[in-house]
């Protein structure tokens, strides 16, 4: 399943209002059924709603590491 939310012709208060629903939503099923739950956000505040956090590694891409001959 995928969720996406965007403020497109709705107020952030209504936004906002459905983040924490889903939000809620999905650390309940975590909680109460096991349900493992994936995230992936830019938003700092939705990434301190859960309890355990992946942070990328930023490595070289493969056309910087090239080693030229």
């Amino acid at each position: 399943m995928s969720i996406g939310l965007a403020p497109v012709g709705r107020t952030h208060q209504v936004l906002d209002r459905a983040t924490d629903d889903i939000m809620a939503l999905f650390l309940a099923l975590n909680r109460e059924l096991g349900i493992t739950v994936l995230i992936v956000t830019h938003n700092p505040i939705i990434a301190a709603c859960c309890p355990r956090r992946i942070a990328p590694i930023v490595t070289p891409t493969a056309s910087s590491s090239r080693v030229q001959t």
